[in-house]
């Protein structure tokens, strides 16, 4: 719902961050890959691993759900993989991740319950 009024942080105009869905030259590094074992959602930012260099970085994951969000901020010089703790009824409706240099990145999805798991607990 759009408002009256401009989004302002310390007297400067706030822009909106806008998906970049689209680049498909970028989505294998930037797109969420996940997987769903009972109460954990494991994340890992790109289906071929992204970056992660004080230049390069994913800045943070998010998990918007029918119960509300998290996000998880990270640290540039570690992998972007993660895990989300979720109640058992708990039902996924988007992961996003941003990118310091590309912008931001989102899945609407519908993750299989119990699903297997490699090494990183991740699906690739």
């Amino acid at each position: 719902k759009s408002g009256a009024g401009t989004l302002e942080c310390c007297n400067t105009p706030m822009k909106e961050i806008e998906n970049k869905q689209a680049e498909d030259y970028l989505l294998e590094k930037h797109l969420p890959t996940y997987v769903r074992k009972k109460t954990k959602l494991n994340v890992r930012i790109g289906s071929e691993l992204h970056p992660y260099t004080p230049v390069h970085h994913i800045e943070w994951i998010s998990v918007l759900t029918n119960k509300g969000f998290q996000m998880k901020i990270l640290d540039p010089l570690i992998e972007p993989i993660t895990t989300f703790n979720l109640d058992k009824d708990e039902k996924i409706e988007e992961i996003t991740s941003y990118c310091n240099i590309h912008g931001l990145y989102s899945i609407s999805i519908d993750v299989l319950e119990d699903s297997e798991l490699d090494d990183c607990g991740c699906t690739l």
